[in-house]
């Protein structure tokens, strides 16, 4: 009988023990995807940072993951401290969650179809050297988490390109946000500060002795490139990295100028708006880099870079020099993302805050406008363009236009 009751009462244990196992599997599979559970990747995101780079890797969307690992063991990567391996350490300071419809301008990536969570993070970086990508001291960047199969998985670290926005739509930080607010102003003047409020650079990436933050409004606002001046461009598949080259700024431009345009029915004026827009554009995500964690100012995706293209049509070049010594900026002195698609070839999209190529090439051929006013009717006083007034104007010697 003892033993049929110790057999009885294993048997009961095992029972027990399979259904504890199931409830707690199920209990912990039905609370992922809770801010809670999204919070914790937040956290162990930061904490592996430099601690154990495969596990860190682990932690981003099943696509990545691979990618990733490659990345970080690359021994160039890791010699010259590319992107993340630049990071000895990072510790979270703060992450507050964001809504995607009070930053999806800032985010130049599409998530149709893909449940996301972006988060503000703050956190404490120790760097090996300063950059535009990490620097030494605190740093707020959004973290973008998607769902995958019931777990949430990191899909992207980006910059933060207008912190003072977050403020205004009602999110509250900690003071530490404020270094961040100056890091973002100092990069519209021209330089780089780090999160202790240090300059080390100009954002052509020329040192420059430091010097604390309150000093650098001192120094001359519209800095531009220069002919040495170049943008990190990084190559992707299906949102995957797969490497990244250097190429000379204006030499980019025009590759893509090649690429968007390539109808001679647009040389001339219509050509030389888009190269403006083209440009702002690109000088935009030189100063808020797209992909900080791969070192990448800017993705093959978001722009049509074709280089082969040029030596089949001479205007391309001579399009792009005439208007190499202009820039743009928004009413209230900024370089904005300049967005531009095709459109139709008429009117619409006046204000927008996206030029309309075809209908650019429109309103030069129907209303003569010159690509002073092309670039007016788009993105004067626009949310995406230039809030708050019209366009401004000026030359690589910083003097303004007036046009």
């Amino acid at each position: 009988m003892k033993d049929s009751y110790k057999c009885y009462e294993k048997v009961l244990i095992v029972i027990v023990t399979a259904i504890v196992l199931c409830f707690s599997v199920h209990v912990r599979a039905s609370g992922v995807g809770n801010k809670e559970s999204a919070q914790e990747i937040v956290n162990e995101y930061f904490s592996l940072i430099g601690n154990d780079w495969d596990k860190f890797a682990e932690l981003y969307t099943n696509e990545q993951i691979n990618s990733f690992k490659n990345f970080l063991e690359n021994e160039k990567n890791i010699r010259e401290y590319v992107g993340v391996l630049n990071v000895r350490k990072a510790k979270l300071i703060e992450s507050i969650e964001i809504k995607y419809d009070d930053v999806k301008d800032m985010i130049d990536e599409d998530y149709t179809g893909k449940k996301i969570k972006i988060f503000a993070v703050g956190a404490d970086y120790d760097v090996y050297e300063d950059t535009k990508y990490f620097s030494e001291g605190i740093i707020y960047n959004f973290l973008i988490l998607e769902e995958q199969n019931g777990q949430w998985r990191v899909n992207t670290l980006m910059q933060i390109a207008d912190p003072s926005l977050l403020k205004m739509k009602g999110y509250h930080f900690q003071s530490d946000y404020n270094i961040t607010e100056n890091i973002m102003e100092a990069r519209e003047n021209g330089y780089l500060v780090n999160g202790k409020g240090k300059v080390f650079s100009d954002i052509n990436e020329k040192e420059i002795d430091g010097s604390l933050v309150d000093e650098y409004a001192i120094l001359n606002k519209r800095t531009v490139p220069t002919d040495d001046t170049t943008i990190s461009y990084g190559t992707y598949k299906n949102g995957v990295y797969q490497n990244r080259k250097s190429i000379k700024f204006h030499d980019y431009c025009k590759g893509v100028s090649a690429g968007e345009v390539r109808g001679k029915s647009f040389d001339g004026t219509a050509r030389k708006a888009v190269d403006i827009a083209i440009k702002t554009y690109t000088w935009h995500y030189k100063i808020v880099p797209i992909d900080p964690t791969h070192s990448v100012d800017i993705k093959n995706t978001m722009q049509s870079y074709k280089p082969e293209k040029i030596s089949e049509n001479k205007k391309v070049t001579s399009d792009y020099n005439a208007v190499k010594n202009i820039w743009m900026e928004s009413y209230k002195g900024n370089i904005f993302a300049a967005g531009y698609g095709a459109g139709d070839y008429n009117s619409s999209g006046k204000n927008g805050g996206r030029l309309m190529q075809n209908g650019c090439r429109y309103l030069v051929d129907k209303k003569k406008y010159s690509f002073y006013q092309c670039l007016h009717y788009y993105y004067d006083y626009s949310i995406d363009g230039s809030t708050g007034g019209p366009l401004r104007f000026f030359d690589n010697n910083k003097i303004d236009l007036g046009k």
